[in-house]
């Protein structure tokens, strides 16, 4: 075999050797995850930041970080010193931000100024009362540019009260309207239509959210929990 052969022949066994090498770590951080929490779904691994210590995301939107050899799990949040960037959010929210762009306007309630800016997306439920407080600062962030594109999180759950009420403001005639005055606890007729909210509720375990509101930057970033205007304005001026 010629000399220019053999030199052809070794970065390509290289490259396979580290191929097989990775899948084999791979598989000994799964098997790593699956021990401890063995109904887990796994949808990637991949070297992190830090040599030796692999980044698992699973379905559930959560991320962990394990080492190559299966033995240690950190959970928390990989933040980058040196730029001061958050590596883990910025991570989540990039997969956050492909669901969220799945969905249709058309399955939501808009609030929107004239001349929009920026959407953020917001989980609500008309019963929580940080909900119906954020509700009434929604003019502030519509002066601001700032559109608020509503889906419901009616937390009690399917056929509960908060439920129903959600189903007759989807159903009226007026729904921008009708949520508002809902929120205010005024009644809202009753409506029985096709509606989005069963779709809605299957998105919060997707997103992992836990309580109302939820809002969703431009960008994905989660941000759980009530924020009054002024403070979300500035967080939405750095969202990026």
């Amino acid at each position: 075999m010629s000399l220019l052969k053999k030199l052809f022949i070794i970065p390509v066994l290289f490259t396979m050797a580290a191929a097989h090498a990775a899948d084999s770590t791979e598989s000994v951080v799964s098997a790593a995850v699956k021990r401890i929490a063995p109904g887990v779904e796994i949808e990637k691994i991949a070297e992190s930041e830090i040599g030796g210590l692999f980044e698992v995301i699973t379905t559930a939107g959560e991320v962990v970080y394990v080492s190559g050899d299966g033995r240690y799990m950190i959970q928390g949040n990989l933040v980058d010193m040196k730029t001061k960037v958050d590596l883990t959010e910025q991570r989540l929210a990039g997969m956050w931000l492909k669901v969220l762009n799945k969905i249709d306007d058309k399955s939501t309630i808009i609030y929107a100024p004239e001349k929009v800016k920026q959407t953020i997306t917001v989980f609500t439920d008309i019963d929580c009362s940080y909900c119906r407080k954020f509700h009434t600062e929604i003019p502030q962030l519509n002066e601001a540019g700032v559109a608020v594109r509503y889906l419901f999180f009616p937390r009690a759950g399917v056929g509960s009260v908060s439920y129903k009420k959600t189903v007759n403001v989807w159903c009226a005639k007026d729904r921008n309207a009708a949520l508002t005055d809902a929120k205010n606890g005024k009644p809202v007729e009753k409506g029985d239509c096709e509606n989005p909210i069963i779709k809605h509720l299957a998105m919060v375990a997707d997103l992992g959210i836990t309580g109302t509101p939820t809002i969703f930057t431009p960008s994905g970033r989660k941000l759980p929990g009530y924020l009054p205007s002024d403070r979300l304005l500035q967080v939405l001026a750095q969202d990026k």
